[in-house]
Protein backbone atom coordinates (compact mmCIF):
# COMPACT_ATOMS: atom_id res chain seq x y z
CA UNK A 1 0.00 0.00 0.00
CA UNK A 2 1.14 3.46 -0.84
CA UNK A 3 1.32 6.04 1.87
CA UNK A 4 -0.95 9.02 1.48
CA UNK A 5 0.66 12.38 1.49
CA UNK A 6 -0.83 14.67 4.05
CA UNK A 7 -0.85 18.36 3.46
CA UNK A 8 0.30 20.54 6.30
CA UNK A 9 -2.60 22.13 8.06
CA UNK A 10 -2.87 25.86 7.84
CA UNK A 11 -3.19 27.41 11.25
CA UNK A 12 -3.41 30.96 12.39
CA UNK A 13 -0.81 31.74 15.01
CA UNK A 14 -1.95 35.15 16.12
CA UNK A 15 -4.85 37.47 15.64
CA UNK A 16 -4.43 40.90 13.98
CA UNK A 17 -4.81 42.56 17.39
CA UNK A 18 -1.86 40.65 18.80
CA UNK A 19 0.26 41.63 15.80
CA UNK A 20 -0.53 45.29 16.33
CA UNK A 21 1.09 45.46 19.78
CA UNK A 22 4.32 46.87 18.39
CA UNK A 23 2.58 49.58 16.38
CA UNK A 24 2.38 53.25 17.20
CA UNK A 25 -0.94 54.74 18.39
CA UNK A 26 -1.48 56.33 14.95
CA UNK A 27 -0.96 52.98 13.24
CA UNK A 28 -3.39 51.35 15.66
CA UNK A 29 -6.01 54.00 14.93
CA UNK A 30 -5.44 53.48 11.19
CA UNK A 31 -5.87 49.74 11.68
CA UNK A 32 -9.16 50.27 13.54
CA UNK A 33 -10.37 52.69 10.84
CA UNK A 34 -9.55 50.34 7.96
CA UNK A 35 -11.11 47.41 9.81
CA UNK A 36 -14.27 49.43 10.50
CA UNK A 37 -14.65 50.61 6.90
CA UNK A 38 -14.10 47.09 5.58
CA UNK A 39 -16.65 45.67 8.01
CA UNK A 40 -19.19 48.31 7.06
CA UNK A 41 -18.68 47.59 3.35
CA UNK A 42 -19.39 43.91 3.92
CA UNK A 43 -22.40 44.53 6.16
CA UNK A 44 -23.95 47.49 4.40
CA UNK A 45 -23.48 46.65 0.72
CA UNK A 46 -26.82 44.82 0.32
CA UNK A 47 -28.56 47.17 2.71
CA UNK A 48 -27.06 50.40 1.42
CA UNK A 49 -29.78 50.87 -1.16
CA UNK A 50 -32.46 50.89 1.55
CA UNK A 51 -30.89 53.21 4.09
CA UNK A 52 -29.65 56.67 3.64
CA UNK A 53 -26.04 57.72 3.36
CA UNK A 54 -26.40 59.65 6.63
CA UNK A 55 -27.19 56.52 8.63
CA UNK A 56 -24.14 54.76 7.18
CA UNK A 57 -22.01 57.81 7.96
CA UNK A 58 -23.28 57.90 11.54
CA UNK A 59 -22.48 54.20 11.90
CA UNK A 60 -18.95 54.73 10.61
CA UNK A 61 -18.40 57.67 12.96
CA UNK A 62 -19.67 55.66 15.95
CA UNK A 63 -17.42 52.71 15.14
CA UNK A 64 -14.41 54.97 14.63
CA UNK A 65 -15.21 56.72 17.90
CA UNK A 66 -15.34 53.37 19.69
CA UNK A 67 -12.04 52.31 18.09
CA UNK A 68 -10.29 55.53 19.07
CA UNK A 69 -11.79 55.33 22.56
CA UNK A 70 -10.54 51.80 23.06
CA UNK A 71 -7.08 52.82 21.83
CA UNK A 72 -6.99 55.75 24.25
CA UNK A 73 -8.20 53.48 27.06
CA UNK A 74 -5.45 50.94 26.33
CA UNK A 75 -2.80 53.68 26.31
CA UNK A 76 -4.13 55.21 29.53
CA UNK A 77 -4.32 51.81 31.22
CA UNK A 78 -0.69 51.07 30.36
CA UNK A 79 0.35 54.43 31.82
CA UNK A 80 -1.73 53.83 34.95
CA UNK A 81 -0.26 50.38 35.38
CA UNK A 82 3.27 51.84 35.25
CA UNK A 83 2.42 54.51 37.84
CA UNK A 84 0.78 51.93 40.09
CA UNK A 85 3.85 49.72 39.93
CA UNK A 86 6.12 52.64 40.82
CA UNK A 87 3.94 53.67 43.76
CA UNK A 88 3.70 50.12 45.04
CA UNK A 89 7.47 49.80 44.86
CA UNK A 90 7.87 53.08 46.79
CA UNK A 91 5.43 51.87 49.49
CA UNK A 92 7.35 48.62 49.82
CA UNK A 93 10.59 50.59 50.19
CA UNK A 94 9.03 52.75 52.95
CA UNK A 95 7.78 49.63 54.75
CA UNK A 96 11.31 48.18 54.60
CA UNK A 97 12.70 51.39 56.12
CA UNK A 98 10.09 51.28 58.90
CA UNK A 99 11.05 47.67 59.67
CA UNK A 100 14.71 48.72 59.97
CA UNK A 101 13.76 51.61 62.26
CA UNK A 102 11.67 49.24 64.40
CA UNK A 103 14.75 47.09 64.83
CA UNK A 104 16.70 50.09 66.09
CA UNK A 105 13.83 51.15 68.35
CA UNK A 106 13.68 47.71 69.94
CA UNK A 107 17.22 48.28 71.22
CA UNK A 108 16.81 52.05 71.88
CA UNK A 109 13.11 52.87 72.47
CA UNK A 110 13.78 56.57 73.28
CA UNK A 111 15.93 57.43 70.25
CA UNK A 112 14.36 60.75 69.25
CA UNK A 113 15.76 60.98 65.72
CA UNK A 114 14.71 57.41 64.91
CA UNK A 115 11.20 58.09 66.24
CA UNK A 116 10.96 61.27 64.17
CA UNK A 117 12.03 59.44 61.00
CA UNK A 118 9.57 56.63 61.68
CA UNK A 119 6.78 59.15 62.32
CA UNK A 120 7.46 60.86 58.97
CA UNK A 121 7.46 57.54 57.12
CA UNK A 122 4.22 56.43 58.79
CA UNK A 123 2.73 59.79 57.82
CA UNK A 124 3.69 59.15 54.17
CA UNK A 125 1.91 55.80 54.32
CA UNK A 126 -1.16 57.42 55.87
CA UNK A 127 -1.04 55.49 59.15
CA UNK A 128 -2.57 58.21 61.34
CA UNK A 129 -2.96 56.02 64.43
CA UNK A 130 0.73 55.14 64.38
CA UNK A 131 1.66 58.81 63.80
CA UNK A 132 -0.40 59.90 66.83
CA UNK A 133 1.18 57.22 68.99
CA UNK A 134 4.71 58.23 67.98
CA UNK A 135 3.86 61.94 68.41
CA UNK A 136 2.69 61.29 71.98
CA UNK A 137 5.85 59.31 72.66
CA UNK A 138 8.03 62.14 71.27
CA UNK A 139 6.26 64.72 73.42
CA UNK A 140 6.99 62.60 76.50
CA UNK A 141 10.64 62.04 75.60
CA UNK A 142 11.66 65.56 74.54
CA UNK A 143 8.76 68.04 74.62
CA UNK A 144 10.81 71.29 74.41
CA UNK A 145 13.19 70.34 71.63
CA UNK A 146 12.86 72.49 68.49
CA UNK A 147 13.62 69.40 66.38
CA UNK A 148 10.68 67.57 67.93
CA UNK A 149 8.39 70.58 67.52
CA UNK A 150 9.35 70.97 63.84
CA UNK A 151 8.77 67.29 63.18
CA UNK A 152 5.36 67.42 64.85
CA UNK A 153 4.45 70.49 62.78
CA UNK A 154 5.45 68.69 59.57
CA UNK A 155 2.93 65.93 60.24
CA UNK A 156 0.28 68.31 61.57
CA UNK A 157 0.45 67.41 65.28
Amino acid sequence: MAKRKTSPSITRDTSPVEKSEGLSPLQKISFVFIWTVSLLRVICTPVARRISFLVVLIGVVVLIWLGIGSTIYATTFASFQTQYTLQTTARDHIKTEIAALDTILSAHPTARDVLIQKMKLEYELGNTDEVQQIAAQLQQIDPNSPITKNALQEVGK
